[in-house]
């Protein structure tokens, strides 16, 4: 009867350690896909911010001509809506100034 409790305690403590093991990788697994999720999520934020950054600092002199031709509220919504969505879909600034062209010649 010894044998038997001593055989089955083995075996419980091989199934805590399996289960101990399992919970190890489970959460190391886990945890490097959150670190490549949340890595991978802050670099395109940063990016993006980035370049809206660029596509707003470099697009003022646009705004200036826009506002010194004509001074049309609408166009300036216009130049600004364009320039931002494609700052936050990370198109350089030369396809920027491309679109805010298009769209104002639109009008």
């Amino acid at each position: 009867m010894s044998q038997k409790s001593l055989g089955s305690t083995g075996l419980e403590r091989k199934s805590v350690g399996f289960e101990r093991d399992a919970c190890i990788e489970i959460y190391r697994r886990l945890s490097s896909a959150y670190h490549k999720f949340f890595f991978s999520f802050k670099r395109t934020i940063h990016n993006h911010f980035w370049s809206l950054k660029t596509c707003f600092g470099r697009s003022t002199l646009i705004w200036a001509t826009v506002i010194v031709q004509k001074p049309n509220f609408t166009k300036i919504k216009i130049v600004i809506l364009s320039v931002f969505l494609c700052g936050l879909f990370g198109i350089s600034l030369k396809l920027s100034c491309i679109y805010t062209v298009k769209i104002l010649s639109f009008l």
